[in-house]
């Protein structure tokens, strides 16, 4: 999750830290390697753990293990608990969204309905998505580097009279990113696409 201007963060010197943090890892590994059999045991019954209902299928992964290290280790899960409440709180909020994220709802939303197959060039796709908060200066730039890393294949396109560096954008593009970043599509013709991808 991305620090907040709110969030006060003191620096990190691991050399003023290294004696206590290796005594912790240490004593962790030794715990962990006694407890194994335990802990494999736990983590694999999932039902008997007590993580929330409300969790989605990925933040169950992740929680497993520190639920099954709780219950073998004989601690009070509470604090378990609210941390999957806070998760989920996160999640739903802008906080939760990464760059990627933030920048698959604005193509959905910009992407034309009824549309086959849509050309959109760097300048203009830099604009839209420094107008989501995806980048922080409309940057073309920035913009092709985070499209190739969606996956998007970024090269030389034509519109009109006018050729530049651009990307195509087709309703299963736009229903594969949707379900790559969790973006809800309102169109239903396209979330089929997205279930069938």
């Amino acid at each position: 999750m991305p620090k907040t201007k709110a969030d006060k963060i003191e620096p990190f010197y691991p050399t003023e830290y290294e004696k206590q943090a290796t005594k912790w890892r240490d004593n962790a590994g030794i715990w962990a390697l006694r407890n194994a059999p335990k802990l494999a045991a736990a983590a694999m019954n999932r039902g008997e753990l007590g993580i929330p209902a409300f969790l989605d299928d990925r933040q169950v992964d992740f929680m497993a293990t520190l639920f099954a290290t709780a219950q073998v280790a004989g601690i009070d899960v509470d604090i378990l608990l609210d941390f999957c409440h806070d998760l989920v709180a996160v999640g739903h909020s802008r906080a939760g969204e990464g760059q990627a994220t933030r920048a698959a709802k604005a193509l959905a939303t910009w992407f034309p309905d009824g549309q086959g197959e849509v050309r959109l060039f760097l300048s203009e796709a830099a604009e839209l998505l420094h107008g989501c908060e995806a980048l922080p200066e409309p940057d073309e730039r920035d913009a092709g580097r985070l499209l190739r890393n969606m996956g998007l294949n970024v090269g030389q396109i034509r519109i009109g009279d006018v050729t530049g560096k651009g990307i195509i954008l087709t309703p299963e593009a736009i229903s594969k990113l949707a379900a790559q970043f969790g973006v809800p599509i309102a169109d239903e013709e396209a979330a089929v696409v997205a279930d069938t991808a």
